[in-house]
């Protein structure tokens, strides 16, 4: 952001003593900036001659200017250090800093904007951040009880606790003020979200937009609406801000329409605000659309969406508008090499936790069950590829009707053929039947024990060659994976677990044999895949109430010798679920760090499986009730979001919890009850959840979901 007004030291020294010079100082001393320094004069004679000028109460403002503006300097001149050191120091205008801890923090300069109580009118001030390591022993100037009221002091807390890097470095706020004046300057919580997007701008290293915000916080991250909004937009316009931050919630006051005003974007939680921050520039959505437009073929234009971040593809305007059309391109066109192309540059990315999956989604949803049959007389190897990139999206999503129509087309055009004749048709074969399996019989709650005789014998015969041939490779002394082979064991080792406990040395067994389908964890490329099946060991074990045995597997799956050692910033979101699932059975407590990790970041938890879980887990070990209703309606909203059928019958969990203990409305519990039956009735295997199918009311429903829970949702599914 530019930093105006750009008035240099020298230019102030040249009016110093005129009748021009205190409307000018008081244009300037508040706005430091790092282009202050004299270019042709000395600095001390600059010093003086402004001093010289200046009340005895008015030179802290001109300590605060230097100090603050050195702050913004990025590599300052030596000789300008030295001369600020001998002549000021940050203790004289109450920063609790010593020269080098001044020096060596990373400063930013952020836009604030602050209303008159009593006048109604608002107006711009300007505020440091810093950030360095070990953190400060505050984090605000010693004046702020006097010049900032209890809300406004709880609020930079606040942001400080919401956005706290894990490096162990620590924030300050320095506004920049006429601290040397009695009485309160800045008021209320509505200071919590541009302080919190300034931290933000420090632990990202990016810069400051042209942008500035106003609302609350939460201690859970939650945004509060602000005040005085019309006020604060004219103060915005009148400072040349471009856009506005305003959280957008129920009791938000109507947002003002000021004409060449600043653009107000409404953002409902905390996770759009910081992307906001990071990315917005005036017209960047448009501009980037019709530079992308350009693109000379639909490969390129995924290619070049699938390089940005989420967040910044989450903001571009009509960007799955765009991808839809091109894709619908390809077939009008009956271009086959190009859909071919599409198809290479997605299977990479497909379960990639960096790449925007809303976008591959949008790729996946233009290509329509209608299309097939053109695509089948072309290339049915096409066909085929398409078909298993959608069963394997609607697998992962647990998305149960849409996975039966696209299942349906292949039989009908028996592709299950097409691929044991395609090249290395036997593994395509066996992984084809474990995707079936889980979505045919996981997803659908159908946990039949007798799993094996549902195999053809088809796939029996290639099962058993493959298995021979591997069996030799393992005789040979080699270093031997079979991914196939161990994707297959490890689903069946999963199908076992979710059979009970009764079938635990089934699934231990094909844990065992998945493992050594997958190198033993000897080989790098495979090792995620060995390590995942530790975990399936945990919920066996877990439900089996052998807890011990539950503990090692869990320690074996995180790598981690001491479960408190287990990182809070893990990106594996099965760990998670795997580790607060174990803690809440077992009767453990959750480190102190790790709570107060999760808690800051609640906006910021994926709607993905198998975060639901891992909420509803979190909820069950936290003392206080506030915290389980926010861990609760999160596990809610996850199972909302994600659009498969599976996730909406695992809403009856949170939503046991929230009745058990009172803490959501009996309107909203019935009907969120009723919208997962509904779901169950529809979709999933009735003869499973029987026990609940007989109730007539919702909490009788969520009272048998309680009292069943490890038969209605076992295994993982809890």
């Amino acid at each position: 952001m530019r930093l105006n007004p750009s008035w240099t030291l020298e230019e102030l020294a040249a009016w110093a003593g005129t009748q021009s010079f205190f409307p000018l100082w008081n244009r300037v001393c508040l706005s430091p900036h790092p282009d202050l320094w004299p270019r042709n004069k000395d600095l001390e004679d600059c010093l003086s001659l402004i001093a010289g000028s200046l009340p005895e109460e008015e030179l802290f403002l001109l300590h605060a200017l230097c100090l603050s503006s050195l702050a913004l300097t990025t590599a300052p001149d030596p000789d300008i250090v030295a001369a600020l050191q001998a002549w000021t120091s940050p203790q004289v205008i109450g920063l609790p800093l010593s020269w080098p801890e001044l020096m060596e923090s990373i400063w930013q300069r952020i836009p604030v904007l602050v209303a008159n109580e009593h006048s109604g009118r608002a107006s711009l001030i300007w505020t440091l951040v810093g950030q360095r390591s070990p953190r400060p022993s505050s984090i605000m100037p010693g004046w702020a009880e006097t010049c900032l009221d209890a809300k406004a002091r709880a609020a930079v807390h606040t942001a400080a606790a919401l956005e706290s890097p894990s490096s162990g470095a620590g924030f300050f706020f320095w506004p920049i003020i006429k601290f040397h004046q009695p009485g309160i300057h800045i008021r209320g919580s509505s200071l919590g979200l541009p302080v919190l997007l300034g931290f933000h701008t420090l632990t990202t290293h990016t810069p400051v937009p042209s942008l500035a915000a106003t609302g609350g916080l939460h201690s859970s991250g939650g945004l509060l609406p602000p005040a005085h909004m019309e006020a604060k937009a004219r103060a915005a316009e009148a400072a040349n801000i471009r856009g506005l931050i305003v959280p957008i919630t129920e009791s938000t006051p109507s947002l003002p329409s000021i004409k060449n005003g600043p653009k107000v974007l409404s953002v409902p939680d905390l996770s759009t605000a910081r992307s906001l921050w990071r990315l917005y520039a005036p017209g960047q959505g448009r501009a980037l659309i019709q530079a992308l437009q350009t693109e000379q073929s639909p490969y390129q234009l995924l290619s070049s969406l699938l390089c940005l971040s989420q967040p910044a593809v989450s903001h571009v305007e009509h960007e799955y508008r765009v991808i839809r059309s091109a894709i619908r391109s390809l077939f009008t066109s009956q271009d086959m090499p190009g859909l071919s192309q599409i198809l290479d540059l997605l299977c990479p990315h497909i379960d990639a936790p960096q790449v925007n999956q809303a976008l591959i989604q949008a790729v996946l949803d233009s290509i329509y069950i209608q299309d097939m049959d053109d695509v089948y007389v072309q290339s049915p190897e096409l066909c085929l590829r398409i078909c298993r990139l959608q069963l394997m999206r609607c697998r992962h999503q647990g998305r149960v009707t849409a996975w039966e129509a696209w299942k349906e087309w292949m039989d009908t055009h028996n592709l299950e053929e097409e691929i044991a004749c395609s090249d290395q048709g036997e593994v395509k074969l066996i992984m084809f039947q474990a995707e079936r399996m889980v979505q045919d019989q996981h997803n659908r709650f159908v946990f039949d024990p007798a799993i094996l005789h549902s195999l053809g014998p088809e796939v029996q015969e290639t099962l058993a060659g493959e298995e021979k041939r591997f069996h030799h490779r393992l005789q040979l002394g080699r270093p031997a994976v079979h991914r196939a082979l161990g994707c297959l064991y490890g689903t069946l080792a999963q199908h076992f677990g979710f059979c009970g406990p009764d079938y635990l040395e089934q699934c231990r067994k094909y844990v065992h044999q998945a493992q050594l389908a997958f190198g033993q964890g000897q080989r790098a490329d495979s090792r995620p895949d060995w390590l995942r099946e530790f975990s399936y060991l945990v919920y066996a074990y877990l439900d089996a109430g052998e807890s011990g045995k539950a503990h090692e597997a869990l320690q074996a799956y995180l790598e981690c010798s001491e479960l408190e050692h287990f990182e809070p910033e893990t990106e594996n979101p099965f760990q998670h679920a795997a580790f607060v699932r174990f803690l809440a059975d077992s009767g453990r407590s959750l480190p102190s760090e790790y709570i107060h990790y999760w808690t800051c970041r609640w906006d910021q938890i994926p709607n993905a499986h198998p975060w639901q879980l891992w909420a509803v887990n979190f909820g069950r070990l936290m003392p206080d009730k506030d915290q389980q209703k926010v861990c609760w309606e999160t596990a809610v909203s996850i199972c909302k979001a994600i659009p498969g059928e599976t996730t909406k019958a695992m809403l009856l969990v949170p939503l046991s919890l929230l009745d058990y203990h009172g803490l959501a409305p009996k309107t909203w519990l019935e009907k969120e009850t009723r919208e997962a039956m509904d779901t169950i009735y529809s979709s999933l295997h009735n003869e499973h959840f029987a026990v609940i199918l007989e109730m007539r009311t919702w909490r009788d429903i969520l009272f048998q979901t309680r009292h069943h829970l490890p038969a209605l949702f076992p295994f993982a599914y809890r």
